[in-house]
């Protein structure tokens, strides 16, 4: 007998983990930038540091994007709802494809930036990018790959963006 996911826990969340996929929901890369600026108040930054800091986060969140869209459009792997219509959502479905989950990709990219600014923060930052991944989880769009792929891929990325940061106040060119 064939066993359907919806029975492999989609439908037998807890009211925290429903709590989580609703909670991550509703906050995404803006939650990040509240982080960085109570963060960048806490540690006495100055402005130019900040603006430095949010530039290079939403850069790399942008690029995050790109990254994980790319492998969604190059995969075309289905969400866990459209193998098994049996699964209940608390959050709406996306509606393009599954592998990377753009929140895992976004949340890990984001907070290895800010982990790298405030290395005193890193574990708790990296718990929050972690807890973004299992929310899509949670909430029935996503497989766990997708998650563990996504984290792993926005860490690259933000490597890729910290490695390629301005030197001084000199951009970097493409060449």
């Amino acid at each position: 007998q064939k066993v359907r996911l919806a029975e492999n826990g989609w439908n037998t969340r807890t009211p925290e983990q429903e709590r989580i996929a609703k909670f991550w929901a509703a906050n995404g890369p803006g939650y990040f930038n509240e982080q960085a600026t109570t963060l960048a108040v806490t540690y006495r930054r100055t402005e130019r540091e900040t603006a430095h800091l949010l530039a290079l986060m939403n850069m790399t969140a942008f690029d995050c994007v790109v990254a994980s869209h790319d492998t969604k459009f190059f995969y075309w792997l289905l969400r866990p709802i459209m193998a098994d219509p049996l699964i209940k959502l608390p959050i709406p479905m996306p509606n393009f494809p599954s592998y990377a989950s753009n929140h895992a990709v976004i949340s890990a990219g984001m907070t290895t930036i800010l982990g790298t600014s405030f290395p005193a923060e890193r574990e708790r930052l990296d718990s929050l990018a972690e807890e973004a991944a299992l929310s899509r989880i949670y909430a029935g769009i996503h497989y766990r790959f997708d998650s563990d792929v996504g984290l792993a891929l926005g860490r690259t990325v933000a490597g890729w963006a910290l490695g390629h940061d301005v030197n001084g106040h000199e951009p970097f060119v493409l060449k």
